[in-house]
């Protein structure tokens, strides 16, 4: 319960209802790659938000953000727009949307946390995961 609390309370204050207010540059800006999207993370979600994920686990995170933050995502930096964030994911092997704010949401939690994203690991499990659901046709 107390993890739904604070996803929750992710969603309210990532969508300004915390009175922090963002340049419309800033919120329009589509990065190009894994590394700007992260940074543009750091730069959209207040320090308060940032301090509530740490709280939780990674796989709390990013699945509880699937459907909030990662739908943000992905209707803001992947479907719409020159989509140059979805063609750099498409060069290292990953096609679906879901895959595409999965990886970004979990290399942003392990930046808070100091930690390797192990981007390489995380391509291979979803490339095996799609590799499989084919087999299985």
């Amino acid at each position: 319960m107390k993890n739904y609390l604070v996803l929750i309370f992710l969603l309210l204050s990532f969508f300004g209802l915390n009175g922090q207010n963002y340049s419309k540059k800033e919120l329009r800006y589509k990065p190009v790659n894994l590394e700007e999207a992260v940074l543009q993370l750091t730069k959209i979600l207040p320090d308060t938000t940032q301090q509530k994920i740490l709280l939780m686990t990674e796989s709390e995170f990013v699945t509880g953000s699937h459907f909030g933050l990662g739908m943000w995502i992905r209707n803001n930096w992947i479907y719409w727009g020159k989509k140059q964030l979805s063609k750099y994911f498409e060069s290292i092997g990953i096609f679906h949307a879901d895959d595409k704010s999965g990886i970004i949401l979990t290399c942003y939690y392990r930046q808070l946390r100091n930690q390797e994203w192990g981007v390489e690991e995380q391509v291979k499990l979803y490339q095996s995961y799609w590799k499989a659901a084919q087999e299985q046709k």
